[in-house]
């Protein structure tokens, strides 16, 4: 259905809505275990929302890249994602940015040994998971929204 309305957009549509499906439905993608569809739909998500990226948009791509990054053992590039995604989702006041942010430390940790004791390369243990970093007091040091991941 959501491929269908990617066809069916004119515009009239609503980018952001259209974007933020293809991406959950990418991950359901890599629930299912089909990274090939997961990262097509990424892509095409990207494509729909092209015109007119919004903050919005990046925040839900930079949890999906944030996951994404730690499924598949990338661990520093989850970690630099994960607060990338705190800071855009702060700015777009998104309900659920402290709670990703949450859900990615706790993986971080988990994937790094820390679940199980404490991590004897960083001193990290669960009980060192604390809340999210306070927010950015400048918006001049926010990332740019822009999609920066033609790479990936």
């Amino acid at each position: 259905l959501t491929r269908e309305a990617v066809e069916l957009r004119g515009t009239r549509s609503a980018p952001d809505a259209l974007v933020i499906a293809l991406v959950d439905v990418a991950s359901d993608a890599i629930a299912r275990g089909d990274l090939a569809d997961a990262r097509a739909l990424r892509a095409l998500a990207l494509q729909v929302g092209r015109e007119a990226w919004t903050p919005a948009m990046a925040w839900h791509v930079e949890v999906f890249d944030t996951g994404l990054a730690a499924l598949e053992g990338r661990l520093a590039d989850a970690d630099r994602l994960r607060e990338r995604a705190l800071v855009l989702g702060r700015r777009i006041s998104h309900p659920y940015a402290s709670g990703c942010w949450l859900v990615h430390r706790v993986e971080s940790l988990t994937a790094r040994g820390a679940a199980s004791g404490s991590n004897r390369e960083s001193g990290e243990s669960m009980s060192t998971v604390g809340d999210p970093p306070r927010p950015l007091s400048t918006a001049s040091s926010l990332p740019d929204p822009s999609p920066m991941y033609d790479d990936q």
